[in-house]
C-alpha cells in the first residue's frame, strides 16, 4: 500500500511540477511581451510622431505654394495650373517630336 502512495504522490509531484514550469513560462513570455512593447511603442510613437509633423509641414508648403500661385494668378502673372511638362507621356510626346525634327 505503502508503494501505491509513493507512486501517486510522485505523479501528483511530477504533474505540479509541469503545470508550475507552465505557469513560470507563461509568466516569463509576458514579461517579455511587456518589455518589449514599452521599448517598441516609444519608438514607434516618436517615429510617427515625426512622419506626421514631416507630412503636416509638407502640407502646410503646398498651402502656401497654391495660395501664392492663386495670388499670381489673379495679379495676370499668367499662372497655368494644368502644365503638363512633368508627366512622363508629355516628356515622350517633347522627346518624339525632337526627334522628327520639330525641335530644331
Amino acid at each position: 500500500m505503502r508503494a501505491f502512495f509513493d507512486t501517486i504522490q510522485n505523479l501528483t509531484n511530477t504533474i505540479r511540477f509541469v503545470f508550475g514550469i507552465f505557469a513560470l513560462g507563461i509568466m516569463v513570455f509576458g514579461l517579455f511581451v511587456t518589455i518589449g512593447a514599452s521599448y517598441v511603442g516609444h519608438k514607434a510613437v516618436d517615429s510617427i510622431g515625426e512622419r506626421a509633423e514631416r507630412l503636416g509641414e509638407k502640407a502646410i508648403r503646398a498651402e502656401q505654394e497654391q495660395r501664392r500661385a492663386q495670388e499670381l494668378a489673379k495679379d495676370g502673372w499668367g499662372y497655368r495650373p494644368s502644365d503638363n511638362s512633368d508627366k512622363p507621356s508629355a516628356r515622350r510626346r517633347d522627346s518624339e517630336s525632337v526627334k522628327n525634327g520639330w525641335g530644331d
